[in-house]
């Protein structure tokens, strides 16, 4: 069984559910029964809620109840849930509808905030809160969505690892041409320096003064390259505890931009999930923005 056929059945239960990243859903009004079936109840309109919330976090009681509902182990049902979170913001990125099975639609406006819609009159069966049948004509096109979107959703997986492969070896390959080209500048730099108090021929003593300062420019060239070229790393997760750092790390790497990621602790109370770089220390900003775009979060420079 999919998450998002989950999230209906979990949502009645428990009258709420959170999306890491995304926000929250709540169940504000009661379903009703049905005149024309006791045996079915109606979502009315505006019983469901959503409020945008960046730093929502995962749902512990939802990846209880889908490990519970799939058979499947905690860290796995925990891996599917950030996955389908991950490619859900992936696609409202893309400024296509998130629709949600039985629940309704969010959708990015061109100011970028999320808006919510909810189904209309939305049938759930009493006894397993998981048959829906759509009523009119608008629900009926909200259906057919769906079922386009869990056709499509294989292929957009496999263009998301496209981009993503793509995109890091644009970033690899700025980095990579970057630096070349400011070893180059250095090096022509104490070319010329070398030249212009190239020593005169006519006295030992400018001999003398002249091979002081070239070595002293030399020394100060290589002295400022080893300062600003150093390690350093770009934490993309943080956690309060190691196995859900180690949760992060192991659903992340499946992703070919997290083959590379690394998890530490400083106090062993914060774990992090980081990549390593070794850069110019002028470079970190860039870097970070590109490493962010490629997490879907606010990653943190550590130059510790």
């Amino acid at each position: 069984m999919k998450i998002e056929q989950l999230l209906t059945p979990f949502l009645i239960q428990n009258k709420k559910f959170s999306l890491e990243g995304i926000g929250n859903f709540y169940l504000v009004a009661e379903p009703i029964a049905s005149k024309d079936d006791p045996q079915h109840l109606i979502f009315p309109e505006n019983s469901i809620e959503f409020k945008v919330d960046k730093k929502a976090n995962q749902d512990d009681l939802l990846i209880q109840y889908i490990t519970e509902n799939t058979k499947k182990i905690k860290p796995l049902a925990t891996s599917d849930l950030e996955s389908f979170t991950m490619l859900s913001k992936q696609f409202l990125n893309l400024g296509k509808p998130l629709i949600l099975e039985g629940i309704g639609s969010l959708t990015k406006n061109k100011e970028g905030i999320l808006e919510f819609t909810q189904a209309n009159k939305i049938v759930v069966h009493k006894e397993t809160t998981s048959e829906y049948d759509t009523k009119e004509a608008g629900d009926r096109s909200f259906k057919k969505s769906n079922k386009e979107y869990n056709s499509n959703h294989s292929k957009k997986s496999n263009l998301l690892v496209l981009i993503t492969i793509i995109l890091t070896a644009i970033i690899i390959s700025f980095v990579a041409y970057y630096l070349f080209q400011k070893d180059k500048k250095e090096k022509q730099q104490s070319i010329a320096e070398v030249v212009l108090i190239e020593p005169e021929k006519d006295t030992a003593q400018i001999k003398k003064d002249s091979t002081i300062i070239v070595d002293s420019t030399l020394n100060l060239s290589k002295a400022d390259s080893n300062i600003n070229t150093r390690n350093f790393k770009i934490i993309v997760r943080n956690y309060n505890n190691l196995l859900q750092a180690k949760k992060g790390l192991y659903s992340l790497s499946k992703f070919p931009f997290g083959k590379n990621l690394i998890m530490y602790t400083k106090d062993s109370v914060q774990f992090y999930l980081a990549v390593p770089i070794m850069a110019n220390v002028n470079d970190t900003i860039k870097i970070k923005d590109s490493i962010q775009v490629l997490f879907g979060k606010i990653a943190v420079v550590d130059l510790d």
